[in-house]
């Protein structure tokens, strides 16, 4: 998993940040050795969840230098990504390092634009797609079909190479 990157997606409201935080607590349960490292630009659970991350928007760039200077595995989670932006978050993208795994999460409409900070992490065709739309599909490279069924909060498709399986994503209570 690690040089690998991961999507989240959803409209507000599908889980996305509660995503997040499973894949925080779970990394701390897992492997404590493992520095997690995060941006919430809005608050929610990730924005409480105790890991590192910019405390304002002119952080960021010196964040992301310890994101890719920091020793040992990382895992970098980034909330509302669609609503976030720059050369700093270009830079992490753009990282080939195998002890980063970047997991992003926003609105499929958004992180899919050619232009976006985060298209060079697509290449991985890897995500989670909570209560998807048909064309939210296209993030990853795949196809959901016309049909898609109606799922609920926390329910959607994860997707890897383009195979589709059914899930409910994990559900954690407050860090």
């Amino acid at each position: 998993m690690f040089g690998e990157h991961v999507f989240v997606a959803g409209a507000a409201g599908t889980g996305r940040s509660s995503a997040l935080v499973a894949v925080a607590a779970a990394a701390r349960r897992v492997d404590p050795s493992i520095t997690l490292f995060g941006v919430a630009p809005r608050g929610g659970p990730l924005a409480r969840f105790d890991i590192d991350r910019p405390s304002e928007p002119a952080d960021v760039g010196p964040w992301v230098d310890r994101v890719l200077d920091a020793p040992g595995r990382r895992i970098v989670l980034i909330d509302d990504a669609d609503r976030l932006g720059g050369p700093s978050f270009e830079r992490l993208a753009a990282t080939r390092d195998e002890h980063v795994t970047i997991i992003v999460a926003g609105r499929a409409d958004d992180l899919r634009s050619v232009t976006h900070w985060t298209k060079p992490l697509q290449r991985f065709r890897t995500g989670v797609l909570l209560r998807p739309a048909p064309t939210d599909g296209d993030l990853l490279r795949t196809s959901l079909g016309a049909r898609v069924p109606r799922f609920a909060e926390h329910m959607g498709y994860l997707v890897d190479e383009g195979e589709l399986v059914p899930i409910l994503a994990a559900i954690v209570g407050e860090p």
